[in-house]
């Protein structure tokens, strides 16, 4: 994947951006290198913000064909800019102090996680079934700017289920209910180090039952007819409450003091692989759940867990 501002931290060399003080830099040339900087640094942020907009504003095939034109347009913008601020930075080694970069690691990087929780969203929904809007996708995928697995979700969408089909798959669903109430079970008793150490053994069977649960692999990228439909809805429901609760628990676990240290590195690994058995079980309906906002909820949580050093 293409190595650009977002991901190698040169974006943190750009001072002032959206009301920060501006950042002492290293030594000559500093003042129109790290001026040229700033510019392109604030044009960057402004298309990404746009951008975000522009992606958060599709809901429907309607608006995805819509946004198509614009949204190409305005990753060419980002592309350039990006390019441009990063040989800025490299050809005048405008550097910055550990602080201004955590400041600026919260402007811009939050700013392009954002955009990429959209994109992705909207890859899960498969651009609503716009054909210009996926090819667009598709193209801005094979710059290296977005991430390489969001193609999965741009295939063409598979036939929903036929009558005989769909009674399989929901029978199937319903049978998570049980694996999905021990999990939020196992996950609330989990308060420090101690009882996530005592929570692995029974997450590590969790985690095989769910394997034993995942769809056919016929049933993959498909959905129901009418996911309206009174028997979809009765099974959807208490899944989607259950999940909803889970996702309280794990933002809970993860502002655990000290949640980073090696006490519990074992629960820890355990989780990822609950996690992954969740989201392989209960098809779009954990997009819903575990939607773009759920990273950010997890990445506060974290850094309230981490304790406070005074100087």
């Amino acid at each position: 994947m293409k190595r650009t501002l977002f991901n190698t931290g040169a974006v943190l060399a750009l001072g002032g951006l959206v009301g920060l003080p501006p950042l002492a830099v290293a030594e000559e040339p500093a003042s129109d290198a790290a001026t040229h900087a700033l510019e392109v640094g604030r044009d960057l942020l402004q298309t990404t913000n746009d951008l975000w907009l522009l992606l958060a504003g599709i809901c429907n095939r309607e608006q995805a064909d819509k946004g198509a034109l614009p949204f190409t347009k305005l990753t060419t913008r980002l592309i350039e800019l990006d390019t441009e601020l990063t040989t800025a930075c490299m050809d005048h080694e405008v550097l910055v102090s550990p602080e201004s970069e955590q400041l600026m690691d919260l402007r811009i990087g939050s700013a392009f996680e954002e955009l990429l929780d959209e994109f992705n969203s909207i890859c899960c929904a498969h651009c609503y079934g716009s054909p210009s809007l996926t090819r667009a996708f598709r193209a801005a995928i094979e710059t290296g700017f977005f991430p390489e697995e969001s193609l999965a979700h741009l295939q063409e969408q598979n036939p929903p289920y036929d009558a005989n089909e769909e009674s399989l798959e929901l029978a199937r669903l319903r049978n998570l209910l049980e694996p999905d109430e021990e999990v939020l079970r196992t996950l609330t008793e989990v308060r420090d180090p101690k009882s996530a150490e005592q929570a692995v053994g029974k997450l590590r069977k969790l985690s095989t039952a769910l394997s034993n649960l995942m769809p056919p692999r016929a049933y993959l990228n498909r959905n129901f007819a009418d996911g309206s439909a009174p028997n979809v809805v009765a099974t959807r429901v208490p899944l989607e409450r259950l999940l909803w609760n889970i996702r309280a628990e794990l933002v809970r676990i993860a502002g655990l003091p000290g949640y980073d240290a090696a006490s519990y590195d074992n629960f820890s690994d355990v989780l990822n692989s609950v996690f992954d058995g969740l989201s392989k079980t209960h098809t779009t309906w954990f997009n819903d759940v575990f939607d773009s906002s759920f990273r950010s909820d997890i990445a506060e949580a974290l850094e309230e867990s981490q304790p406070v050093h005074s100087n």
